[in-house]
């Protein structure tokens, strides 16, 4: 996700709770709730059937159901505050509409794609992005070595932790978690042993995704690689400090 989406995000959903408290002056709180949950739930019947089935065991799920509700929960405000803007203010219904689509990342997307001297943003999903740094091994060429009698020393194995282990983890270990399965995933022999790192790294940045998703954006945006950490963005985001987890 790049920082122009995750702006244009927040700022659609900041205008979306003016709404929802713009709607509690024309409607009750129980007709505001029942529009709420009405939309709501079918944002996520619709998220749900169009998002694909999570493959990558119970972690991937976890996440999948978490965007399942945020996307639920901002369609509902939407629809809250734009029930409201058609009951007040019906003559801005248009213009806002115009500048929602106008705005939109995709749309400007497009428009910039289709000037070959302007280089477009990429737009490629938050998922996309993590599920590439995740399978991303950047594994130098091997280079043959003459037969000494030793073996290479192999580093040490890196555990398959559970997705509440890595919870309780402070933000530096999961830091250090995300580099150490990074190393071990360059000595991987075996398909078993790499699909177990791949998806250990996967839950890696999903928990670092769930704790803090604007200094993930950030180390995105900044080219992250898989060798890399977010550890710095994660310390500037807290003041310096260091979290626990």
């Amino acid at each position: 996700m790049t920082t122009y989406t995750t702006r244009w995000i927040r700022a659609w959903t900041f205008a979306s709770t003016l709404g929802v408290a713009l709607s509690l002056l024309v409607w009750s709180p129980v007709e505001v709730l029942g529009l709420f949950l009405t939309a709501a739930v079918s944002a996520a019947l619709l998220v749900v059937m169009l998002t694909p089935a999570a493959s990558s065991g119970p972690a991937s799920a976890s996440s999948c159901w978490e965007r399942v509700g945020r996307r639920s929960v901002g369609l509902g405000l939407a629809v809250v505050a734009f029930g409201a803007l058609v009951a007040t203010m019906h003559y801005l219904v248009v213009p806002v509409l115009l500048l929602v689509s106008v705005t939109s990342p995709w749309v400007v997307g497009r428009v910039l794609d289709s000037h070959p001297g302007v280089s477009a943003p990429r737009h490629e999903s938050l998922e996309e992005s993590l599920e590439s740094l995740a399978d991303s091994p950047e594994v130098s060429p091997v280079v043959s070595r003459p037969a000494t009698g030793l073996s290479s020393p192999a580093l040490p194995p890196v555990p398959d932790l559970a997705t509440d282990d890595l919870h309780r983890l402070s933000d530096q270990a999961l830091c250090r978690r995300w580099r150490d399965s990074f190393a071990a995933l360059q000595q991987a022999r075996s398909p078993v042993e790499r699909s177990r790192l791949v998806d250990l790294r996967a839950r890696c940045l999903d928990e670092l995704d769930r704790r803090s998703p604007t200094a993930l954006a950030a180390w995105l945006a900044s080219g992250a690689g898989p060798s890399g950490s977010p550890e710095r963005f994660l310390t500037e985001e807290r003041g310096g400090r260091p979290d626990a987890a």
